[in-house]
């Protein structure tokens, strides 16, 4: 929940706007636009000819004309922006540790990335695009470093982020993929930082080839292992080495300079968010073999990895 129960509504109505917010892909970290509260406020943005939503939630004593790194976090399909923020305890992480949170709202609760999901891919919506809008927008209103943005989700929301990655190469500083996998094809996979935390007992995405993964064409789902097999080519990586605790096995690979790969598998673990606390009606609506694992945080997991991590040339 937004810290304080605030909530404050602003508006960056029309495209112009959405041209005119400072883009982050180089050079001195832009100033904020806005002298905002800490806690979280709604924001709109006109993005493909009609309104687009998001939350961001500025840390709470980040002092002024700091430039604090900044998270976007994409839901999964079927939930939401305000749920995403609730469920995954993102912004007590924040105020802790400095960094600012945005929360992506994709229509009809789906984002288009690829072959998946719900709706998404038949609008043909660009929502690639629309993160895009999304960091520039809140990269200019918190005064964000500009090599320390960073992009994860969850599901569906992990695709995109994986999309987004594969079509914005040197926008971002690392990546996290939280039960996700790539949807559509991705000819050049680009040399980033990349931690995957994914469940051993995944059926909608499931680790390894099998029922439920599909290789290429216009179905493409892949299996994790080989979505994170090309990242560890991209970056150049060396065999991972695992570490075991309990049902948490962990892998880290020693890759060109500024480009690590961690992967993260959980024995028994389905289509979650590890460390997620749901309420009682999401829990019962996914159901038990998916309720979230209490072997592992994996905001924590996440952060962790983007503190250590930032853009690197």
């Amino acid at each position: 929940m937004a810290v304080g129960g605030l909530r404050i509504i602003a508006a960056a109505v029309g495209a112009a706007i959405v041209l005119g917010a400072c883009t982050v892909h180089g050079g001195s970290s832009p100033p904020a636009t806005t002298a905002l509260q800490p806690g979280t406020e709604a924001r709109t943005l006109s993005w493909g000819g009609e309104p687009r939503t998001y939350l961001l939630h500025r840390p709470a004593g980040a002092p002024p004309g700091s430039h604090p790194p900044l998270v976007v976090v994409l839901h999964g399909a079927s939930l939401t922006a305000d749920q995403t923020e609730r469920y995954y305890h993102w912004d007590s992480l924040a105020d802790a540790q400095g960094f600012a949170v945005a929360y992506p709202q994709g229509i009809d609760k789906a984002w288009n990335a690829g072959s998946c999901c719900s709706g998404a891919p038949g609008r043909g919506t660009d929502d690639v695009g629309f993160v895009g809008a999304v960091l520039d927008d809140a990269a200019a209103q918190v005064g964000a470093a500009t090599d320390r943005e960073y992009l994860t989700g969850v599901s569906n929301g992990a695709m995109l982020t994986l999309g987004f990655a594969c079509e914005r190469p040197g926008r971002l500083a690392a990546i996290g993929s939280v039960a996700g996998t790539f949807t559509a094809p991705c000819d050049h996979v680009p040399g980033i930082p990349f931690i995957a935390i994914h469940g051993l007992h995944d059926r909608a995405v499931p680790f390894s080839p099998g029922a439920g993964t599909v290789e290429s064409g216009p179905g493409m789902r892949l299996p994790a292992s080989e979505t994170v097999a090309r990242f560890l080519a991209a970056d150049g990586c060396v065999a991972p080495v695992t570490t075991t605790s309990g049902p948490v096995h962990t892998e880290t690979a020693t890759c060109r300079p500024g480009s690590d790969v961690k992967i993260i598998t959980i024995d028994g673990a389905g289509h979650q968010w590890p460390g997620a606390i749901l309420d009682a009606q999401r829990a019962a609506q996914d159901g038990p073999q998916d309720q979230p694992s209490t072997a592992l945080d994996a905001t924590a997991q996440l952060w962790s990895f983007f503190a250590a991590h930032p853009k690197v040339g």
